[in-house]
């Protein structure tokens, strides 16, 4: 136990004087206060009050496996928005309208005083973290039940609203928001299909088959054409080897020989410039001109097919001839096995060629195709991703939506329901009077110090001292009354009649100030 400081004797002693002589200042407030405060209660309104505690739990939040399925009330965070909802005009108005109290028919200035006095008088605290009370205050306890089941039926309702549309909208956004990305990504994979499609032999995994294809390609593609080139060239020697068989070089032949033989006889019995020399020269000229446009000119197919006639004919009707068919025929047939030859490589080159080209095509777009399908197939990548979360998070807010719905008829209990009070809030009038007698001796003691404070008279030795820096020789005691005027009006210093009495004292006070 601390021990309290103990006060000075002279202290104490000079508070119970100034006490005794300020007495009626402290007695007078004591007195006259009381019953003006008793008077006061007698006189102040009677004021009820009805409260109702509300639990709001969320027992799954004890639950580990339904924790996180569980959107947090927060009471604690929502305290003070909470507190001024429920004195709001929206909600008392809705109560109001629900007691029956405003209609559509009321005056504005009646509504206005009904939705200001109750909302004035309801109040909500939190007690804990999940314990509600809700106090109503009025000036008659009848119906106060029935408002403070009102009240809470409709702020509770307030209470639960954001956890309630938090849900619904959730699930409500990530439906859309599923459909749409859904819808996104197919169209995605639907390009990624149709870019592979296109692009289905300029892929990054057959690029290094199309470039080993592309050097086969043109190996190949250099040897058919040497192989052609070659062909050609035997084609052409053929096809001279066979003019010179053919019977009618041999016929023109023939008949230069004749005409050279005619021309000399011609000219040993006339001149260069007789008319039958200058028709044999003109017709050995032509003769020559035909012969080396024939040998000039390749034969044609139609005249191959001549020549094979003619070869067999030459074959049946003239026996002298048997030597010439198995040559010319021989040739023939090396001529149709080196055009067909020419014909195959030509088609071998233009295929090698086309095939070259479409490869070198796939080869050099292959950057850009592995570009845009590196790019799709990232694109395809987020969206799957994000299809697959936005899934999971819309399957979640409806697990937590159930689980609400579920939780739904235990989340909100009464623990004590309103009541109709039976005494009133308002302190009995023996309660304002026992205030008054307190009041009246604070405010007798507050005049009594500070008419104190405010009195410069001098009491005591030690304001003296405490004034002047002197000691105190001698103090005057009080005179009393009768003795203190003499016969020529004035007091005396010193009573003749009791000199000891007075200055009794002086030696002593002058042996303690020396």
């Amino acid at each position: 136990m601390i021990a309290l400081p103990k006060l000075p004797l002279d202290l104490v002693h000079t508070i119970l004087w100034a006490l005794w002589r300020r007495r009626w200042l402290v007695v007078v407030p004591m007195l006259l206060l009381p019953p003006l405060a008793f008077a006061i209660g007698m006189i102040t309104p009677k004021t009820w009050r009805a409260s109702m505690t509300v639990l709001v739990q969320e027992a799954a939040q004890l639950n580990p496996f339904l924790k996180d399925l569980v959107v947090a009330t927060n009471l604690e965070g929502r305290m003070r928005a909470l507190a001024a909802l429920l004195q709001s005009r929206q909600l008392v108005g809705q109560v109001a309208a629900d007691l029956k109290w405003i209609d559509e028919a009321t005056p504005p200035v009646e509504r206005e005083r009904v939705i200001s006095w109750l909302g004035r008088s309801i109040k909500v605290e939190l007690i804990g973290k999940e314990l509600l009370e809700i106090r109503y205050t009025a000036d008659a306890p009848q119906g106060m039940d029935e408002v403070l089941i009102a009240v809470s039926r409709r702020f509770m309702d307030r209470v639960l609203a954001p956890e309630r549309s938090s849900l619904a909208g959730s699930e409500a956004f990530l439906g859309t928001q599923l459909r749409t990305v859904a819808d996104e990504l197919e169209a995605l994979e639907r390009a990624l299909a149709d870019h592979k499609t296109r692009n289905a032999g300029a892929l990054p995994e057959l690029h290094a088959a199309n470039v080993e294809r592309l050097s086969a390609a043109r190996r190949a593609l250099v040897e058919r054409r040497t192989a052609l080139a070659g062909a050609e060239a035997g084609l052409a020697a053929r096809r001279e080897r066979l003019a010179l068989t053919d019977p009618v070089v041999g016929q023109i032949e023939a008949k230069l020989v004749d005409l050279a033989g005619q021309i000399a006889m011609a000219l040993a019995r006339y001149t260069e410039d007789h008319s039958d020399v200058q028709s044999l020269r003109r017709q050995i000229q032509r003769l020559e001109s035909e012969r080396a446009a024939h040998l000039a000119s390749p034969p044609a197919v139609a005249e191959i097919d001549r020549l094979w006639n003619l070869a067999a004919g030459i074959a049946t009707t003239e026996s002298g001839d048997r030597v010439l068919r198995p040559l010319m025929v021989s040739q023939l047939e090396a001529l149709q096995t080196a055009m067909a030859q020419v014909r195959a490589l030509t088609t071998e080159v233009a295929v090698l060629g086309a095939d070259v080209a479409a490869l070198e095509s796939r080869v050099e777009g292959h950057a850009e195709v592995e570009r845009t399908l590196r790019r799709l197939e990232r694109e395809v990548g987020l969206k799957r991703d994000l299809f697959t979360q936005l899934k999971s998070r819309a399957q979640m807010a409806r697990v937590t939506a159930d689980l609400g719905a579920f939780e739904a008829p235990e989340r909100i209990r009464v623990i004590d329901p309103p009541q109709v009070p039976t005494r009133p809030v308002t302190p009995p009038p023996l309660l304002f009077a026992a205030a008054g007698v307190i009041a009246g001796l604070l405010l007798g003691c507050g005049l009594a110090v500070l008419a104190e404070l405010f009195d410069g008279r001098l009491r005591t030795i030690a304001q003296a001292k405490r004034l002047t820096g002197l000691p105190v020789l001698a103090r005057v005691p009080r005179v009393p009354t009768d003795s203190r005027v003499g016969t020529d009006g004035f007091v005396p210093l010193i009573p003749p009649e009791t000199p000891v009495a007075i200055f009794g004292g002086v030696p002593s006070a002058v042996g303690g100030a020396s």
